[in-house]
């Protein structure tokens, strides 16, 4: 039978998927090494390009997308795999910001079947999961289109996810908040362990400001690992210089140099972000990639990622942003308090939990007159 895409994507999703499904975060659950089986069998694509890896629970997307936007203002052939996706399925693997195609998933599925059905028959480790298929989809597709760099972001923890198969050169760990509790852990130290696990020997890792206890586990992996923890905030530091509600200025005073740069993404946690990525890069710049400050000015000004704080309107204003717990609901109020001016606001909010739907429109609830 001929395939096509929606039967593509039926047969990608007809596994188990733990973005709907939450199950606790251990090896029973999630064994890297069934993901290595699978990546063995195509001939270990993620071995042709180089990496970039990010964890987080906010702000890696947005990181990621900017050292992408960067890489390819310098030039190189650059793949970028994010997770969920908003509107299309295709979001999640693209090249030089370009989406993957409906007939390009199509002819990955083709090329995957007969390698998922052959690891899941003999289920040495488990089955696949549709995340971990994905994965192997985009490292395949990557290598198939000849990439220099690959800026991979984690979908879930780091220590036991999918992309965690990568020897990166470099990673970044955004913010850590409390997130996905019942899965990664009930505390900020147990969900910092989780992230922690992208570190890796001899290679730099970048982090956004964290809390002490935060902080105290990344040094300890860090220390234990012989990897560089670079700290924003401390070894690289930035100040906002303005905004409109199109963009906003930030300086930030780097490892390698000083960089004004305008990036389209509003809010405060977006200027961490963005400082992250400069740090990102300046590592990258230090083994000897030709990465250069209007690079790096460039592709940061250039840089697309809706959902983030988006103006979809301006009469009426209507903003959309993904936020999806309470630490973000907080920030979002933030933002909203800062960069817009209004005399009321209609809320409208979805979301899959009750107690998150109830804490998050308690840290959203703003005065009725900003």
């Amino acid at each position: 039978m001929n395939e096509t895409y929606q039967s593509a994507l039926d047969y990608i999703f007809s596994f188990v998927d733990y973005e709907t499904q939450k199950r606790p975060r251990d090896a029973a659950n999630y064994d890297l090494r069934r993901v290595d089986i699978i990546l063995q069998r195509l001939d270990n694509p993620h071995h042709k390009f180089k990496s970039i890896h990010v964890a987080g629970s906010k702000g890696k997307g947005s990181t990621s997308a900017m050292v992408a936007a960067a890489l390819i203002a310098s030039g190189f052939t650059t793949g970028l795999y994010t997770s969920p996706h908003l509107i299309t399925f295709n979001e999640r693997i693209r090249v030089n910001d370009n989406l993957i195609t409906d007939k390009e998933v199509v002819d990955l599925v083709v090329r995957l079947k007969p390698e998922v059905e052959a690891v899941n028959k003999e289920a040495r480790y488990g089955k696949l999961t549709t995340f971990e298929i994905m994965t192997a989809m985009g490292f395949l597709y990557f290598a198939m289109k000849h990439c220099d760099f690959a800026v991979v972001e984690v979908g879930l923890g780091g220590r036991l996810d999918a992309t965690n198969v990568i020897i990166p050169e470099s990673c970044a760990i955004t913010s850590i908040s409390l997130e996905h509790t019942e899965v990664l852990g009930n505390t900020l130290a147990q969900i910092a362990t989780e992230k922690a696990g992208i570190i890796k020997p001899g290679r730099p890792v970048v982090t956004s400001p964290q809390a002490a206890e935060v902080y105290h586990v990344f040094e300890q992996v860090s220390r234990n690992n012989n990897a560089r923890l670079i700290k924003v905030g401390k070894d690289i530091t930035f100040q906002g210089t303005g905004f409109t509600i199109e963009q906003q200025t930030l300086r930030v005073n780097g490892l390698r140099g000083n960089y004004k740069l305008t990036i389209p993404l509003l809010g405060d946690y977006q200027l961490e972000n963005a400082t992250v990525a400069v740090g990102v890069l300046e590592t990258l710049m230090e083994q000897g990639y030709k990465i250069t400050v209007d690079n790096i000015k460039n592709g940061f000004a250039r840089v697309n990622w809706p959902g983030r704080l988006q103006v979809l309107q301006k009469h009426p204003m209507v903003i959309a942003d993904g936020a999806h717990n309470p630490y973000s609901a907080s920030r979002l109020r933030e933002a909203l308090q800062k960069y817009f001016r209004f005399e009321k606001a209609t809320l409208i909010i979805g979301t899959s939990s009750i107690r998150i739907y109830q804490v998050s429109l308690r840290n959203l609830l703003l005065s009725s007159k900003r």
